[in-house]
């Protein structure tokens, strides 16, 4: 795989990380309200929102990793 197909890759797992963070924001919400689970307790809401800390942190980075990768790419197509 060559540097753009890296960076188009990391750019698609940035967009779904993406995604998941607010498929996870939807899921505290419920969780905050009993809307799925009835016994919800401060625990699970505190390791909810470091995850979504955590998907936040990883789609930026594997964003940026993707756009530097395309740049990479772009450099090293015109110097041939």
């Amino acid at each position: 795989m060559n540097k753009r197909g890296a960076g188009v890759s990391f750019c698609a797992i940035s967009a779904f990380l993406f995604f998941a963070k607010y498929f996870f924001k939807v899921l505290l919400y419920a969780l905050e309200y009993g809307t799925f689970i009835a016994n919800n307790n401060g625990l699970d809401m505190l390791a909810l929102r470091s995850a979504l800390n955590i998907f936040n942190l990883f789609s930026i980075a594997t964003l940026i990793l993707g756009i530097v990768y395309l740049i990479a790419g772009e450099k090293e197509e015109k110097k041939k």
